[in-house]
């Protein structure tokens, strides 16, 4: 929803939003850097530039021993980073 961002279709522009959202680029992941995110988030729920009316949800089942499977916001899952884990013989049973 930046203003400057070109996936913005519904033409949103906040200052407030915007200063918020790049001094939260400008900090490593923590408490404070989302603590930026979620003021940003605030004026988002205060604007309403956009009705949310659908959510993307995935869910996979995965064995314990496959590893290397983290939840990402777009789905994306590589399989050069999965790896499956050698298991004891009670875990076969």
């Amino acid at each position: 929803m930046h203003s400057e961002n070109e996936m913005n279709h519904p033409g949103y522009n906040s200052k407030e939003y915007d200063d918020l959202v790049d001094l939260a680029a400008t900090k490593n992941a923590g408490e404070e850097r989302l603590d930026d995110l979620r003021a940003a988030e605030k004026v988002l729920t205060r604007d309403l530039p956009i009705i949310p009316l659908y959510f993307y949800v995935s869910q996979h089942m995965i064995k314990p021993w496959v590893v290397g499977l983290e939840d990402n916001v777009m789905d994306h899952h590589y399989s050069k980073y999965v790896k499956i884990l050698k298991r004891e013989k009670e875990q076969q049973k």
